[in-house]
């Protein structure tokens, strides 16, 4: 089994000659946490089945500054979506041979939260509720050991389901006006390759 956590900080600058922008900022992004468990491993050939959950909790800033001055107030930038995030997924490895072949799939539930970086203009609230799309991740390895060399070709699928916003309804998660985003759902597909030396 194993527990990971991670606190991520960043830095970055934001300058527009044009607009006279000038902006830097740092500031700590949002920590999560996770476990993992192998439910399920055999020999020859090795093979091996790992669950695990996550959770993101959202303790970046959100907000990019006062807008009661205007736009040019905005002397912040957002390190956070602002929302939690809840998460699940399996991962499996089956080794033939010289070859590896590791696979997973993962599901993120994203709530809704109120947020400072959205302004409801209709009502003039300084704070709007955002429900980012759910994630639907996949992964593929493949690995092949050729003498002390082992290359490695991967790939990596998501789907982002649609980002709703709005204002604020009652009840217990307050998402019941948020609308959808036209455009905000899609895939995309990344690939990565890769080689690992063993030095002895």
């Amino acid at each position: 089994s194993e527990l990971w956590w991670r606190i991520p900080w960043h830095a970055a600058k934001l300058s527009n000659d044009k607009l006279g922008t000038n902006t830097k900022d740092s500031g700590m992004g949002d920590p999560s946490f996770g476990y993992k468990l192998e439910l399920y491993r055999s020999s020859a050939p090795t093979t091996s089945l790992i669950g695990e959950v996550f959770y993101k909790a959202p303790a970046g800033d959100d907000s990019p500054g006062n807008y009661i001055g205007g736009p040019s107030t905005f002397n912040n930038i957002v390190w956070t979506t602002g929302t939690p995030d809840l998460g699940w997924g399996f991962s499996g490895k089956r080794q033939m041979g010289p070859f590896a072949l590791t696979t997973g799939m993962r599901y993120t539930h994203r709530f809704s939260a109120a947020v400072g970086y959205l302004i409801e203009t209709e009502y003039h609230q300084f704070q709007a509720r955002i429900k980012p799309g759910d994630l639907l991740d996949y992964d593929l390895d493949l690995m092949v050991q050729v003498g002390p060399v082992a290359i490695h070709q991967g790939w990596f699928i998501q789907q982002r389901m649609e980002t709703r916003i709005g204002t604020a309804s009652p009840g217990l998660l307050g998402d019941a006006n948020l609308q959808p985003v036209a455009g905000s759902d899609g895939t995309s597909v990344d690939a990565k390759f890769g080689a690992v030396f063993n030095v002895t």
